[in-house]
């Protein structure tokens, strides 16, 4: 790997670690371009304010995140990330969920975060992930 597909690796994994599993919105800027693209699943993030919107609602709903990282590698500008989301509302509903995602950079920025995600527990979880009811 070369030292810019290592800065991008990192960012991702910075990324994820603070806005994802500590709700930290207010650094959305530092990772995503201003149009960044977030899909997961069926749902279509575009823009910074949408993301900071559903991020928001994961906070609010599952205010305990607990992330896993298994893979990030870049080759250029286009990488990918395989990782472990456990959302929980603190007492005792947890709802693990297993991504994989197709990463698209963009002067040193996430342009591009296109996921699959899948509930470890079955279908009745995959809300937490995308707010899709299945």
């Amino acid at each position: 790997m070369t030292a810019q597909d290592n800065a991008h690796a990192e960012l991702i994994k910075t990324a994820l670690q603070v806005v994802l599993a500590e709700h930290d919105t207010s650094r959305l800027e530092e990772f995503f371009c201003a149009d960044a693209i977030v899909q997961i699943n069926e749902r279509r993030l575009v823009g910074l304010e949408a993301i900071a919107s559903r991020l928001a609602w994961i906070r609010e709903h599952r205010p305990k995140v607990s992330l896993q990282l298994e893979r990030v590698f870049f080759q250029g500008d286009r990488g990918f990330d395989h990782h472990t989301t456990t959302l929980s509302d603190g007492d005792s509903s947890s709802a693990p969920i297993k991504v994989f995602a197709y990463i698209e950079m963009r002067d040193g920025k996430i342009a591009l975060y296109e996921d699959v995600s899948i509930a470890l527990d079955g279908q009745d979880h995959l809300p937490e992930a995308t707010g899709i009811k299945a």
